[in-house]
C-alpha cells in the first residue's frame, strides 16, 4: 500500500493511471485537492497480488482512509494517509486544521487496529527539531496522541492508555538510539543542511 501527496488534478484526470495501474495489477483511489486548480489531492495505490482494497474514503482535509484485506491475515487492517497541514507553505490557521485532521483520523483508528502513515509535519519532541523550536498546538496534539514522554520536554510520565504510537525509534530523545534526520533545509545556493525529524508512521493501540 502506497500514498503520494500533492497530487494535482481531478478524478477524470487520473483515468488514464488508472488504466495503466491496473494493467500492472494495482487498484488506486484518488481524493482530489480541495483547493484551486485540484491541488494537494491524495492518492493511494495498492498491489492486488498481496492485498484487496475494500473501501477508501475521505477523513479530512490532505486525509484519506483505505480499508486492506491484506493475503494471509484474518483480520482487515486500516491505513489513514496523511498529508500534515502547515504554515511552511503559506497555509492558513494551519496548526488548527492539522489537529482537525489528526483527530478525524484518530476517530477512524479507534474502533479498529490501523495505522497513520505520510507526511505529518509535526513532532512530539522540541529535540526533533534542530532549531529547538517551542511545541505549537499541533505538536501537542501528535504527542498527546501517541502518548509521548521524554525529559527533553519535561514530562516523562508516560502515558499506557494512549490511542497510539509512533513507530521507530525516538530519535536519540530517552535512549542512545540515533535516528537520521528527514528534513533537509533548502535556501537558495546555500549548502542543504539537516532540519527535523518528522515521524511518518502512528500505530493504534486499539484492536492489537
Amino acid at each position: 500500500v502506497a500514498f503520494i501527496f500533492e497530487v494535482l488534478g481531478s478524478i477524470i484526470d487520473v483515468r488514464p493511471l488508472r488504466r495503466r495501474l491496473a494493467k500492472q495489477g494495482y487498484s488506486m483511489y484518488l481524493q482530489p485537492g480541495e483547493s484551486v486548480g485540484r491541488r494537494d489531492g491524495v492518492l493511494v495505490i495498492v498491489d492486488n497480488k498481496r492485498a484487496r482494497m475494500r473501501k477508501a474514503w475521505r477523513v479530512a482535509e490532505r486525509a484519506l482512509a483505505v480499508q486492506v484485506a491484506f493475503r494471509g491475515e484474518t483480520r482487515d487492517e486500516t491505513i489513514v494517509g496523511i498529508h500534515g497541514i502547515t504554515s511552511a507553505t503559506g497555509a492558513v490557521r494551519a496548526a488548527k486544521r492539522f489537529v482537525h485532521q489528526l483527530t478525524s483520523a484518530a476517530d477512524v483508528l479507534k474502533p479498529e487496529r490501523g495505522l497513520l502513515v505520510g507526511d505529518i509535519n509535526y513532532v512530539p519532541c522540541v529535540g526533533w527539531r534542530r532549531s529547538s523550536a517551542a511545541l505549537n498546538e499541533a505538536d501537542r496534539a501528535l504527542r498527546t496522541l501517541t502518548g509521548w514522554r521524554c525529559g527533553c520536554c519535561a514530562d516523562t510520565s508516560g502515558d499506557d492508555a494512549a490511542d497510539a504510537y509512533l513507530v521507530g525509534g525516538d530519535a536519540g530523545c530517552m535512549t542512545s538510539e540515533t535516528e537520521g534526520w528527514t528534513r533537509i533545509a533548502t535556501s537558495g545556493r546555500a549548502r542543504p543542511s539537516d532540519s527535523a525529524r518528522a515521524p511518518s508512521t502512528v500505530r493504534s493501540t486499539h484492536g492489537l
